[in-house]
């Protein structure tokens, strides 16, 4: 028999909702902004300046196990337990291939393209999953949304003309594997968002539910690859025989920093509204691309600065569509419960009306 979910508060939103408003906003808003940009760096410095790695698959799995475990604590703690799933295990292992497939191509780009091209194109992820949507769930969108989707695939077309300026080869064969990588990843985030939409909308299947056995089965499949191609053996030696261990520990304050960010951007839903982390999440992506010019010093061109005027104007044009979806839910919210209020009045008037002739 099927046990209902349950809501588990942990430790964090006690001590946080027992502060003022606004210390709660300025510690989520600060924590958001600081673990993702310190997440971005070690990314960046990982990948792109560590001479001779590039062990991405080891870093997927990792990643994966990191979020598993997490969640599995998580989950300990609640009524229903560890292993308990509402949905079928096949429906799990479907959304667990296609987040490791989108993390493990978005991964492997990072080791060929530039950071910023990088970021640039997994903002494209909002028109996959608006394109995957429509065709897997048949949801429809506003022209705004496709507007905002266009300026982001333009500033994704300017990073690259930019790319094959700043470089005397022109765009390296490496820089193109990069953005094949990178949009396949966009590929499969857009059967993982829409997927794990349809089953949780379909089924009422709790969210931390979809987590952990979406990570735990994706560790399983990555780390029966890298141990079969041999890369496990090759990152161990490279982190701890070739002397770099500090990339090793470097990777585990990532997987940290991921989990605190996203913790500080669910938790700013829940205590302010979808608008608002949005707006965070929104200038995080902006100032991730200005930051990586500021640490780590690239070539430049103009084709940038216009790629990332498209960029923070589609991202802007995203955030008003968001808002105002907001705001006609919060209206049509209200409308209900005054009919409902309306309903109840009515009722209660009839009943009084019977007491009388009685």
């Amino acid at each position: 028999m099927a046990k209902p979910a349950r809501e588990h508060q942990n430790m964090f939103m006690t001590w946080l909702t027992s502060l003022p408003r606004l210390a709660q906003w300025w510690i989520l808003c600060f924590g958001l902004l600081f673990f993702f940009s310190l997440c971005a760096y070690i990314e960046e410095l990982t990948f792109r300046y560590v001479k001779g790695f590039h062990y991405s698959g080891f870093v997927t799995c990792f990643e994966l196990l990191f979020f598993s475990l997490i969640s599995a604590l998580e989950r300990y703690q609640s009524p229903d337990g560890i292993w308990y799933h509402k949905v079928s295990m096949k429906n799990h292992v479907y959304i667990a291939v296609a987040m490791m497939l989108g993390r493990g191509t978005s991964n492997k780009s990072l080791e060929f393209l530039n950071y910023p091209t990088q970021v640039i194109f997994k903002s494209l992820k909002l028109l996959a999953i608006i394109l995957g949507s429509v065709l897997i769930n048949g949801k429809k969108y506003a022209v705004e949304e496709y507007v905002s989707a266009l300026f982001l695939v333009v500033s994704a077309i300017m990073f690259s003309l930019g790319d094959r300026d700043v470089d005397d080869q022109g765009l390296s064969a490496s820089a193109k594997l990069g953005l094949f990588l990178v949009t396949l990843s966009l590929v499969f985030d857009s059967f993982h968002a829409n997927l794990q939409e349809h089953i949780l909308q379909a089924s009422k299947v709790s969210l931390s539910e979809t987590i952990f056995y979406s990570n735990f089965i994706g560790f399983l499949i990555t780390f029966v690859g890298i141990v079969f191609s041999g890369e496990l053996m090759e990152s161990l030696k490279f982190f701890f025989v070739e002397g770099y261990l500090w990339v090793f520990w470097a990777l585990c304050a990532k997987a940290f920093m991921v989990y605190a960010g996203v913790i500080c951007m669910t938790t700013i839903v829940k205590l302010f509204s979808a608008v608002m982390s949005h707006t965070i999440a929104t200038i995080r992506k902006v100032l991730t691309v200005l930051l990586s010019f500021l640490f780590f010093p690239k070539p430049f061109t103009t084709k940038y600065l216009f790629a990332l005027l498209m960029f923070s104007v589609g991202l802007f044009i995203n955030l008003q569509t968001l808002k105002t979806s907001e705001a006609a839910k919060a209206s049509k919210e209200k409308a209900v419960a005054h009919l409902d209020k309306q309903d109840y009045e009515e009722v209660a008037t009839e009943e009084r009306d019977t007491d009388k002739i009685v």
